[in-house]
């Protein structure tokens, strides 16, 4: 028995838009006026790849905060997928597979996470994370933050003693 739940995309009003759209275009402004004062210092034009860099990463950070959803699938066979939702394709980007699964602890903001398991990515909006899922992979510990349901954590705990037994 598959089961499978979604974090959808934050809703967005139109004041938050339009404080978003300053945002982008202040952002843009700054990385304009860097690229620029940079290339008049040093003579050398490269520095308008930093104005690009800078537009790509803010979309990016726009789109991830903004468009972009969550699922997390349980599957049949104890693995857990997760994955990001962006509207018209589901990126699947973590398969953790029961018996690598580690622990599930509580989530509270501020842990340091990268030192003890190194990139540690996210799957759910910064403030809605409350779990985080300690896993094995290649013979070390990783872990990954998520929000899943009550219910979600139970079927991966019952995964977890299933694969254990």
């Amino acid at each position: 028995m598959m089961f499978q739940e979604k974090i959808e995309p934050a809703r967005i009003s139109g004041a938050r838009f339009v404080g978003i759209v300053a945002l982008v275009i202040l952002l843009l402004a700054l990385a304009l006026q860097a690229s620029r004062a940079l290339t008049a210092l040093t003579g050398v034009g490269a520095f308008d790849a930093l104005f690009l860099l800078c537009a790509v990463a803010i979309v990016f950070w726009l789109m991830r905060g903004t468009v972009v959803g969550y699922v997390y699938t349980l599957r049949e066979d104890g693995a857990l997928l997760l994955q990001r939702d962006y509207g018209s394709r589901i990126n699947a980007l973590l398969e953790v597979r029961a018996g690598r699964m580690l622990e599930v602890l509580p989530y509270a903001k501020g842990m340091n996470l990268r030192t003890a398991y190194g990139a540690v990515p996210r799957f759910c909006p910064a403030r809605r994370a409350t779990h985080v899922l300690v896993y094995a992979q290649e013979g070390k510990r990783r872990a990954v933050v998520f929000a899943p349901s009550q219910e979600l954590l139970e079927r991966i705990g019952e995964a977890r003693r299933h694969a254990a037994s």
